[in-house]
């Protein structure tokens, strides 16, 4: 679901900015920092999905409720993310940097997770 949210409000941009397909960012149009902003958002969220869901998965089969907990931090955490960024002041982003102890969470829970099968 966070997903579609944050690729619709790059096609939204994409039309208020006039940045056409293949383009994924525009650096000759002055005073589109923004758009450029809203769509490295998406794609920080996309690239670390990539690692996120098979450690949220994989820590689920052991800790459940554990893995739940850091995945909901982490979702909340990147929506704070992705607005910051999405502002056009990057450096608001670090506002959802606590989407990171969801991430290493359940990181840490698929290790253990790991660990406990080799017993």
């Amino acid at each position: 679901m966070e997903q579609m949210y944050f690729s619709l409000y790059v096609m939204r941009a994409r039309r208020l900015y006039n940045v056409r397909y293949p383009n994924q960012f525009d650096y000759k149009t002055e005073g589109i920092s923004r758009f450029n902003c809203i769509q490295r958002a998406h794609m920080q969220f996309m690239e670390t999905c990539t690692f996120f869901i098979p450690a949220l998965l994989f820590a689920g089969l052991e800790y459940p409720r554990e893995a739940a907990a850091f995945g909901l931090v982490f979702l909340i955490g990147r929506l704070v993310f992705f607005h910051g960024y999405a502002s056009g002041e990057p450096q608001k982003r670090l506002r959802g940097a606590f989407y990171v102890i969801g991430l290493l969470g359940n990181l840490v829970l698929c290790v253990r997770t790991a660990l406990n099968h080799l017993e």
